[in-house]
């Protein structure tokens, strides 16, 4: 199991939910946590769960741990990366990329894609 925390600048890192091994992605609240989607390991593309509805895709990680949104009707938009040690890091026009959280037991880089795509985006 894969575990999503966000940076806290000032405190420690807050814990925002986790993805099992089968790719289901789950955020943290009181009692049972919320089922809000998934990963295709196979390509790489996360999806939002969408109750009655057919689920919707987010984005994708390139083969460069490079994060992109999808964008109907143009190109798609450049998120931010995952770093092998599953570090997140948000894209910030003409500055260098802003540490938002990590990964613990990351078992694939479509982890982060889900984590930036579903928690921080």
């Amino acid at each position: 199991m894969t575990k999503i925390y966000q940076h806290v600048q000032f405190g420690p890192d807050a814990y925002r939910g986790r993805i099992e091994r089968d790719g289901k992605v789950y955020r943290h609240r009181t009692g049972p946590d919320e089922y809000i989607g998934w990963i295709h390991y196979g390509k790489g593309e996360v999806f939002r769960h969408v109750p009655l509805a057919p689920d919707a895709y987010l984005g994708k990680i390139a083969p460069d741990r490079k994060i992109y949104r999808h964008v109907q009707f143009g190109p798609d938009e450049y998120l931010g990366q995952v770093t092998e040690d599953g570090k997140l890091f948000r894209h910030v026009e003409m500055a260098p990329d802003a540490y938002i959280g990590r990964l613990e037991a990351m078992r694939h880089p479509a982890d982060g894609a889900a984590a930036m795509l579903l928690f921080f985006s």
